[in-house]
């Protein structure tokens, strides 16, 4: 069984993303005169999403990565996985359990 897991859990890699090019299409919709702010603070966040999304990512189990990992076709955001790992069961945003 160890084996099927540690596979499954190499299927769903660190996702890998410029943040950079994450962020292109926020400036290109941002105001003209608001541009450069938009694009930068879109790749702060980006960039500060990066990181949990890292540290957080080898510590989720293979299903939660699953479940967040990058769509083909979807555009990708470190700020959305972030969201999402922090949503799964267990994480920072998930419901606290009732008893």
């Amino acid at each position: 069984m160890a084996p099927f897991v540690f596979l499954i859990a190499l299927a769903t890699p660190v996702p890998n993303v410029d943040p950079e090019s994450v962020c292109r299409s926020v400036r290109s919709n941002a105001l003209p005169g608001e541009m450069a702010s938009a694009y930068e603070n879109c790749v702060n966040e980006e960039r500060a999403a990066q990181e949990q999304v890292r540290k957080k990512w080898t510590k989720a189990p293979p299903g939660e990565r699953s479940n967040c990992a990058p769509i083909k076709g979807i555009p990708f955001s470190y700020v959305a996985t972030l969201t999402c790992l922090e949503m799964q069961p267990g994480g920072d945003l998930a419901p606290a359990k009732t008893k």
